[in-house]
């Protein structure tokens, strides 16, 4: 560019001396704007160098995108098909849970009648040995099972494997404003679930997002806990259900039977 402007200013003072002198200068008009045109394009070419630059920067900026996109999709194949091995292998697991409900009834058959005995019968001194203790299914908190522990752990795992089966592939038009603003969204309502339709839905809503037990919401709705988790999860889109509730409080007819296991 310097070589340029001093061979722009030796023109000028050429053309100068030539009119005092009365001489032509076309030839150096010609000059001077062929010398400047070159001016002006190699500044405009230094222009399109910086396009050209922040082109090729967005370009590899989109392929970039593109094969995190590939990896994503990728990954999410490979999860789909262990979720599949996976659920193949928890369905006759389950059916085998289920057994666990009847047999957890059957478990305090005979003390039903044992306590028949004692509340009903008063036997003298010495006929029960003093160390004789009734043995009953407690959970790690202590709490004795009158809840039916095991339907409660059968639900749970039967929730878990409908939302795995749920899960499934989407793809979905590059998102045009950043990622995290799709979370807290609500989900797509289906269109026969029942506490969409309940006539109390905004208030069974609010008590899910403030992450209440189904247990208690299953009593005070009359709405099974599979049904509540199904909704939280597909319409209201909050996630997995928690796999540990908080314990309810006890019916005073539980709180004897506790008593009665205890004693």
């Amino acid at each position: 560019m310097a070589d340029r402007l001093s061979e722009i200013r030796g023109i000028q003072k050429a053309i100068v001396s030539a009119l005092e002198k009365g001489e032509d200068v076309a030839e150096l008009s010609r000059r001077l704007a062929r010398v400047r045109a070159e001016i002006a394009a190699e500044v405009e070419v230094e222009e399109l160098k910086k396009v050209a630059t922040e082109r090729e920067e967005l370009r590899n900026q989109a392929e970039a995108v593109k094969a995190r996109v590939e990896k994503q999709r990728v990954a999410i194949a490979a999860f789909l098909e262990a979720r599949d091995g996976v659920v193949d292998e928890m369905l006759p697991f389950l059916e085998k849970a289920k057994t666990l409900v009847d047999l957890q009834g059957k478990c305090y058959e005979q003390y039903r009648r044992a306590g028949d005995l004692v509340w009903t019968t008063s036997l003298p001194e010495g006929y029960l040995p003093k160390e004789l203790t009734v043995p009953v299914l407690e959970g790690a908190d202590k709490v004795t099972d009158a809840q039916d522990r095991a339907s409660q752990a059968v639900s749970y795992i039967t929730a878990g494997l409908g939302l795995l089966q749920n899960l499934q592939r989407v793809d979905r038009p590059f998102p045009e404003r950043p990622a995290t603003e799709f979370e807290g969204e609500l989900g797509t309502p289906e269109p026969n679930c029942l506490v969409c339709q309940h006539s109390r839905a905004e208030e069974i809503n609010k008590a899910l997002q403030a992450g209440r037990p189904l247990r208690g919401l299953e009593d005070e709705f009359s709405i099974s806990r599979s049904t509540l988790s199904r909704h939280r999860g597909r319409c209201l889109n909050l996630g997995p259900i928690r796999m540990v509730e908080q314990v309810e409080p006890e019916s005073s007819a539980s709180s004897a039977n506790q008593t009665f296991f205890h004693g």
